[in-house]
């Protein structure tokens, strides 16, 4: 039985197998079988057995910042956007902001991070996540990081 059906914003549909990697054997033909009824339903089917890492990782770690404790000010928002600007690295866009904030720099890295997570920034989920990773505004606001999922 499929895990997850997914509406589209064009209006079509995707229903998403979520196995862990070691249990994929065995299951091809349940697969098959469930990718020939979403055919027969227009709908686009995908198996999905975890990220690769290191976006795995970097995702549970932003996902610290997902409470609502870290989350800024709607009146900080555009401050922290600011200091981004078209992009830069945590440290510096932490250090830009705390200055025009006149906030501590913990309490603004966890903003940020929030904002990461969220979607309002952009960072790169590729690469190790350290203070030196890029940072910028997202292109559109999003209220989950995106992730490029192969179907």
């Amino acid at each position: 039985m499929p895990d997850f059906f997914l509406r589209l914003r064009e209006g079509g549909g995707r229903v998403v197998d979520v196995r862990h990697p070691d249990l994929l054997a065995g299951e091809e033909r349940q697969f098959s079988l469930t990718r020939e009824l979403c055919q027969q339903a227009g709908w686009e089917y995908e198996v999905f057995s975890g990220m690769a890492e290191p976006a795995a990782s970097n995702l549970r770690w932003l996902s610290g910042y997902r409470l609502h404790r870290y989350a800024p000010a709607s009146t900080i928002v555009p401050a922290i956007i600011e200091a981004v600007g078209s992009g830069i690295s945590v440290s510096a866009g932490v250090r830009r902001a705390s200055r025009m904030l006149r906030l501590e720099p913990s309490t603004v890295q966890a903003h940020l991070l929030h904002l990461a997570f969220i979607g309002v920034l952009q960072v790169g989920l590729d690469e190790h996540l350290s203070m030196e990773t890029w940072i910028a505004p997202a292109r559109e606001k999003s209220p989950m990081p995106r992730l490029a999922v192969a179907s």
